[in-house]
């Protein structure tokens, strides 16, 4: 991951926010102005200076860097909204030029040691003369600036479904388990998580539904913050995609220019998913939704918990070509990995 220059969690935090002044302020366009008043309203101690315009976009703009930044802007804007669709509230709110300009030439301005961009790098390229409040000793940048959004264990470990490593693996409290049960409608709460997982990948690639080729890249992204974070799941858990040297930033390139689904169906209500047919997030494909369920009856049957070996596993069996084509466009043989998976 290391080669992978990730937008900072702090500074996603700083983009929300900036779709929301947008909101207030009834602008069609989400601008470096927005941003501005958002780090004001996030950080008590900043004062922004003089905007001074990122400029055209560098001379680079696909690769990964490009991919993060459009990515990063979808996610943000989903998050703030809630409407991936062109018909709901803020669907006509979009974000200006300036913004990926800036954001790609903070990136490209960064320390290349610099696993994530943070909020001061993006305010040293919007701004000229901005500064701390007198007496401050410097400005104090949003919580958790220096890593890259973790999503997914940052759930888990909420809810005590992963640890660090090397702490002894404990069971989430009872009552943990009870209250996050009745919020998932029963669900198994890594596969929901994991569920979740997939369909922020869906926005961030711009798709219009989930697919099973999604639940590979949540898998992915699953496998790729464990390792980033030396975390374990408290259930058995093998690792299937880092360990063929696979990460969530490669996958997701590929992704970009993978055959799509070749299953154009869209699953019908799911009771006991709601989130899969939330008109606030993207439909899913029948097979995605096929793949999933199928997981959570392996696993049951099977009498162990459902994770992202079953989900991993589901999807590259069900009739639908798009799990598979991903993996082989990474130049790995679907057939192997359902192997370890097994």
């Amino acid at each position: 991951m290391g080669q992978h220059v990730f937008v900072a969690q702090g500074l996603y935090r700083i983009l929300v926010g900036a779709c929301q002044v947008a909101k207030s302020r009834q602008q069609a366009t989400i601008g470096a102005d927005d941003i501005q008043e958002s780090m004001r309203r996030r950080i008590p101690n900043f004062v922004p200076g003089r905007l001074a315009g990122a400029g055209p976009l560098a001379d680079r703009p696909g690769g990964w860097a490009g991919f993060e930044v459009a990515a990063t802007l979808r996610q943000a804007r989903w998050e703030a909204f809630r409407s991936p669709g062109r018909r709901r509230p803020g669907d006509a709110i979009h974000w200006g030029d300036d913004v990926p300009a800036a954001i790609r030439r903070a990136i490209d301005l960064a320390p290349p040691a610099r696993p994530a961009v943070g909020t001061g790098d993006l305010a040293a390229v919007l701004f000229t003369g901005y500064s701390a409040l007198p007496g401050t000793g410097g400005i104090a940048w949003p919580k958790d600036d220096d890593r890259p959004l973790r999503p997914l264990t940052d759930y888990l470990l909420h809810w005590r479904y992963v640890t660090p490593d090397p702490q002894p693996q404990q069971k989430p409290p009872a009552r943990w388990v009870s209250a996050y049960t009745s919020l998932t409608a029963g669900a198994d709460v890594v596969l929901a998580n994991l569920e979740l997982e997939a369909i922020r990948q869906a926005v961030r690639l711009g798709r219009d539904r989930v697919t099973t080729a999604d639940l590979v890249l949540a898998v992915a992204a699953f496998e790729d913050e464990l390792a980033a974070r030396r975390l374990r799941p408290v259930q058995a858990h093998r690792s299937l995609l880092t360990v063929r040297g696979l990460t969530s930033a490669d996958a997701a390139l590929a992704a970009t220019t993978a055959t799509d689904t070749d299953d154009p169906a869209v699953a019908g209500p799911a009771r006991r998913r709601a989130w899969r047919t939330n008109p606030n997030n993207p439909p899913w494909s029948t097979a995605a939704a096929a793949a999933a369920d199928q997981a959570r009856t392996t696993a049951a049957a099977a009498g162990v918990p459902a994770g992202s070996a079953q989900l991993l596993s589901a999807a590259l069996t069900v009739p639908d070509n798009a799990a598979g084509t991903l993996l082989r466009a990474l130049h790995t043989d679907p057939s192997e990995v359902l192997r370890d998976a097994a």
